[in-house]
């Protein structure tokens, strides 16, 4: 069992940017995720390729992330310095795109790599004893004490951090809400080129909301006669169609892509993944950047550092700054 001043659930920007800076100020951090690696929606994916045998990796989660903040540029300067981002493109409306190279894991492994991270560990219970918070893993019918701490900074999405809660908690019934909307992502290694003129696209009225060539990022790998695209779903779209089979929502995807270049799509490899907790929106909590109980439970994470400017990848940095700068025992 261990013991540590602050435990930090969940290994994604937020909480692994939080544990990072408690440990600057002299404290012990243990950080766990339930996920084999870092990343959350930074996470990133290598399958190999059932017809080629080559290894195709591709970004799972977030397409690229800009920086509004002086913080969030000095600390994009310090990773593209350090050769884990660089820029991606330009957006009139935007700003400057980054990415993490050479696949948007990079940020995160970086991160992680400096701390205690402890990963495939899924924290199922939080009890209060005296001063400190107990934590277990396993099932209820077998559920083992795995850390006494402190402190407990939970960097995960708001529904899973709810139900680790009691239900008296103050915070149960705001975390509880539909805070993060789901989204379906297709993976697809396609033969030949694609009729498309750009390398990104942003849709509406479509299934698709974002449609992304993997080799257009620095970094990335060129397929040569083959592509790979990653589509991701509409939010609203993937909740209408949560519960439908894999193969029905992978097939009205690879569609509606067909629809968009007029011709037909040759499908070489593809991996579905569906997000539960995806994309923010606005909420009763909306803006809050951090929240603390009073009793050792600290929440982070970008649903609650989003703004009209700072969104996704840029609101979970600022959330876990704010709160180990806000952070007192």
């Amino acid at each position: 069992m261990l013991t540590t001043d602050v435990l930090v659930v969940g290994a994604g920007m937020a909480g692994l940017v939080a544990a990072e800076n408690l440990s600057k100020t002299g404290l012990s951090v243990v950080c766990v995720e339930k996920a084999r690696g870092s990343g959350g929606r930074l996470s990133s994916k290598r399958v190999r390729s059932a017809l080629t045998g080559e290894d195709l990796s591709f970004d799972l989660g977030c397409t690229s992330f800009t920086a509004y903040s002086e913080l969030f540029r000095a600390q994009l300067e310090s990773w593209v310095t350090q050769g884990v981002a660089d820029v991606w493109h330009y957006s009139h409306t935007q700003g400057t795109h980054y990415v993490g190279t050479p696949r948007n894991s990079s940020i995160t492994r970086n991160l992680a790599d400096r701390l205690d991270v402890t990963f495939s560990t899924r924290i199922t219970a939080l009890l209060r004893e005296g001063d400190e918070w107990c934590a277990y893993v396993g099932e209820p019918s077998e559920q083992k004490l795995y850390c006494r701490a402190k402190h407990v900074v939970l960097a995960i999405p708001p529904q899973q951090a709810a139900d680790l809660l009691d239900n008296e908690h103050p915070f149960k019934s705001a975390l509880s809400e539909p805070v993060l909307l789901p989204q379906w992502v297709l993976m697809l290694h396609v033969k030949g080129h694609l009729q498309l003129s750009q390398h990104f696209y942003e849709l509406t009225d479509s299934p698709i909301h974002r449609l992304i060539l993997e080799e257009s990022k620095p970094g990335r790998t060129e397929q040569g006669s083959s592509q790979i695209w990653v589509i991701q779903a509409s939010p609203e779209w993937s909740a209408e169609c949560i519960d439908e089979s894999r193969d029905k929502v992978a097939n009205q995807l690879i569609a509606a892509l067909a629809s968009l270049t007029g011709s037909p799509v040759i499908v070489e490899d593809q991996l579905l993944h569906r997000w539960l907790y995806a994309i923010a929106q606005n909420h009763s909590l909306s803006g809050k950047g951090y929240l603390h109980d009073g009793q050792g439970l600290w929440f982070c994470g970008d649903y609650l550092a989003e703004s009209e400017t700072i969104k996704g990848v840029e609101a979970a940095f600022t959330s876990g700054h704010l709160l180990a700068r806000n952070f007192a025992l």
